[in-house]
């Protein structure tokens, strides 16, 4: 035994003078030089899905060759398939193959286990990183992601109950395997709402999931619905910091497709809450990202979705009804002569606001040009309303248009100018034309908005407003004081249908004479009439159904009103009217 020591002894010694294991040892105790390794063989064993940079070329070599010939070579080359999975090549992905993805699938159930587990852990990794937010990505490959998710929900179940040691990333996923899930990040909405979570964040590390990740996208999403689930002054107190998140200005990249879902969330439950002030951020974020609801309300009923999934009306209103305040401020405080000095024209037709269907503004070449901030930004605001104002006029002078049920008025900036009100319908066609196509750059001549063939012609003198009342209120079939009085629950109802087409405008029930005659249905006259009698009313307009009057036949009076506006009676239910 001890001629065996011996010889080991020498043999060692003879090693350990060599020149190679000199060059070996330069590194024994370097602190950086172990760490690197470490990190390595950590990197290796703890993290499901990760592969050397060297090998990254093999992985998009392996899918391609699978591409071509749809046959799997050993298990080298299955593994840089399975990590490869999600990858795009030159607008390709595996995941879009049908065909080719039950091939990788039944293969990663074959095997040992830690070969399945190793399988597992590399499609998991193409889970992760899949571009799923990104627009180029195919509606085929979604569908294949979704496959994916299922299998490997599946292949969890199957491999927690059959492999007894357990990775560290593996039993990670085990507690948290709602990541596998449709709302993979809802059980960290109220922590990221308060600012951080630990738990995810601890399970984003282990799984090795990436930065560019969508579920970094979806955790900010989980995050703003957590934030909408909260009472109306709790949402409110979150709402700029979700609004500067969903905005994309904390400085973590969202992609735009999830930007415009959180915003859409925050603005749909804004617009729930019982008190509704204008909110500029997040104003500004949904144009920005959505769209003027004007010129983009398909984009809208697309996203901007109800509790219920129908195009939330109610929200698609309020941004227009905040932005058509904002734009009747600008003319009045930055297009007229008056400006703020004199708030009286500003206060009138602010008024009037919910019962303007369309507005246009016709600029002279002053406001066309002027490079200072306010007018820059007034221009952005009210793109596609915009239109130049030409002939015989001074260029300071500019046009503000608002199409109210059936008339056009229009106010000019310049003192001295009437006000003129037209027949919409009876509008020369050419100027329809210009309106419409107010996106590109037209003109409209002056003498074309003073023209003889008008309905009225106001002046403002004196105690002016009090004459446009009498003169537009009976044309509009609508008092601006009548809608003040309106629950904030109501004015849906008279934004959505318009004024009283009738000729005459609405008289109080008591003054109307005792033939019983009854006008067209009139939003103003109904409220009037549902708070007379106390009447219980649902209006599901914005849910794609009808208005809804609870009660019976029991009354004459009420039943005859309601039947002459157009109402049916359904037993059990009460009166409904589309």
């Amino acid at each position: 035994m001890m001629n065996f020591v011996h010889e080991l002894g020498r043999r060692l010694e003879e090693a350990m003078g060599s020149p190679r294991f000199s060059a070996a040892t330069q590194n024994w105790g370097n602190p950086e030089a172990m760490s690197r390794v470490l990190a390595r063989v950590e990197r290796y064993y703890t993290s499901p899905h990760a592969i050397s940079d060297s090998e990254l070329d093999s992985v998009a070599a392996a899918v391609l060759r699978f591409r071509e010939s749809r046959q799997l070579g050993d298990y080298q080359e299955t593994k840089y398939i399975c990590i490869g999975a999600s990858q795009n090549l030159s607008g390709w992905c595996l995941l879009q193959d049908h065909e080719l993805l039950e091939i990788l699938l039944r293969r990663s159930r074959l095997g040992l286990h830690r070969q399945r587990l190793k399988y597992f852990g590399c499609l998991f990794g193409s889970y992760w990183s899949f571009p799923r937010d990104e627009k180029e990505t195919s509606a085929a490959a979604r569908l294949g992601w979704l496959r994916l998710r299922g299998w490997l929900e599946v292949q969890r179940l199957f491999l927690d109950g059959s492999v007894k040691t357990k990775l560290p990333w593996f039993q990670m996923l085990n507690d948290h395997s709602n990541l596998l899930g449709d709302q993979p990040c809802k059980r960290y909405g109220q922590e990221l709402l308060e600012g951080t979570s630990s738990s995810l964040n601890e399970a984003l590390g282990v799984l090795g999931v990436g930065s560019d990740s969508w579920l970094r996208n979806e955790a900010v999403a989980a995050q703003m619905q957590a934030g909408a689930e909260l009472e109306d002054a709790q949402f409110q107190s979150h709402l700029p910091r979700l609004v500067e998140i969903a905005a994309g200005r904390t400085g973590f990249r969202l992609s735009r497709s999830i930007s415009i879902r959180c915003l859409a969330v925050l603005i749909s439950r804004y617009a729930s809450c019982a008190s509704t002030p204008e909110h500029i951020p997040l104003r500004d974020a949904t144009m920005a990202f959505i769209g003027n609801p004007w010129t983009h309300r398909a984009t809208w009923d697309a996203y901007v979705l109800d509790t219920a999934g129908r195009p939330d009306d109610a929200a698609r209103e309020m941004i227009k009804g905040w932005l058509k305040v904002r734009l009747i401020k600008d003319f009045f405080d930055l297009l007229s002569e008056e400006r703020s000095a004199d708030g009286r024209r500003l206060n009138y037709w602010l008024g009037f606001e919910p019962m303007i269907q369309e507005m246009w503004f016709a600029l002279g070449a002053d406001a066309q040009s002027d490079p200072r901030k306010d007018y820059v930004e007034f221009r952005q605001r009210a793109h596609g309303r915009l239109v130049d104002l030409a002939g015989s006029t001074p260029t300071s002078n500019n046009a503000f248009l608002m199409h109210l049920g059936e008339f056009l008025v229009i106010e000019f900036g310049i003192a001295g100018n009437a006000c003129f009100v037209y027949r919409y319908d009876r509008l020369p066609p050419r100027i329809k034309v210009r309106l419409t196509g107010a996106g590109s750059r037209t003109s409209i001549d002056i003498a074309e908005l003073k023209a003889s063939s008008r309905e009225a012609r106001l002046l403002h003198n004196g105690s002016w407003e009090a004459n446009f009342d009498a003169a537009l209120c009976p044309l509009l079939g609508f008092t601006r004081q009548a809608y003040a009085t309106l629950p904030p629950s109501r004015r849906g109802l008279l934004a959505r249908q318009g004024p009283d087409r009738g000729a005459g405008a609405p008289t109080p029930p008591e003054a109307r004479p005792s033939s019983k005659r009854v006008p067209s249905f009139s939003p103003v006259e109904f409220e009037q009439f549902r708070s007379r009698h106390g009447l219980v009313v649902d209006d599901l307009g914005s849910r794609g159904g009808c208005l809804w009057v609870r009660t019976d036949k029991g009354n004459s009076e009420i039943s005859e009103r309601l039947a002459r506006w157009g109402f049916t009676y359904r037993p059990a239910m009460g009166w409904w009217k589309e």
